[in-house]
């Protein structure tokens, strides 16, 4: 899943979403209804804070 193109499509493939009761793109859906909770923020840079920063790390040197 390296091809660009094929990632946009699949962004703005319309979905069916039973919460919203309505089709719409994951693109759309990322940026507009779903929100992360703070459990969800709080594990992220806390708990998962060395992993994130190691999987930045190598994708630097990957460059």
């Amino acid at each position: 899943m390296k091809s660009i193109p094929f990632k946009r499509k699949l962004l703005q493939t319309p979905l069916y979403f039973e919460t919203l009761g309505k089709s719409v793109s994951y693109q759309e859906y990322y940026w507009q209804y779903a929100k992360p909770s703070t459990l969800d923020v709080i594990k992220k840079y806390t708990i998962g804070l060395p992993a994130l920063l190691f999987s930045k790390k190598r994708k630097i040197l990957q460059r």
